[in-house]
């Protein structure tokens, strides 16, 4: 969407640029920002990541399924096949070690088309994966490709609007 006002502007901006370097170099960049705002890290309030603890919790339940992700969270289209291997597989082990299960899906950092390629589905195919779940919005059909289902964002509605916005989703 739009920016609104000229902060939103500069964030759209520095994602831009830098969504698609790799994890150190864009670290070493946030991290200059930083020194240079003299601004403290900021966390935004709610946002964190799962403990390894809190992994094995979900894991244990029969109705969550826990699946690979990549180990810095890197835009996959902007790495060589070798560097996207290792991102994928090595997420895979580090939770399957962690959870004793095996992990058999895999959903794509940021996850729009642009953000991985048509090498990329080919490493998850042969690496054994069921299924990649990208983040453009789209209805799954008997038709679609496993490696790039689509999704619907769950909407912060109550159950009235959520049942007509799932009429208008499944139509036809």
């Amino acid at each position: 969407e739009a920016p609104r006002n000229s902060r939103d502007a500069l964030y759209q901006s520095l994602y831009e640029i830098l969504s698609p370097l790799a994890f150190d170099e864009k670290r070493g960049i946030l991290r200059q920002l930083q020194v240079w705002s003299d601004a403290e890290p900021l966390l935004r309030n709610g946002y964190r990541s799962v403990s390894e603890e809190e992994t094995k919790e979900l894991a244990a339940s029969p109705q969550i399924e826990i699946g690979a992700h990549t180990v810095t969270h890197s835009v996959l289209s902007s790495q060589s096949a070798t560097e996207q291997k290792r991102e994928i597989e090595e997420s895979r082990r580090t939770l399957e070690s962690l959870t004793g299960r095996p992990v058999t899906s895999f959903a794509y950092p940021y996850g729009k088309r642009s953000h991985y390629t048509g090498k990329t589905v080919s490493l998850l195919r042969d690496s054994g994966f069921s299924c990649g779940c990208s983040n453009f919005w789209g209805v799954v059909t008997t038709n679609t490709n496993r490696f790039e289902l689509p999704r619907i964002q769950a909407l912060n509605c109550g159950a009235d609007e959520f049942a007509g916005h799932m009429d208008v989703w499944f139509q036809g």
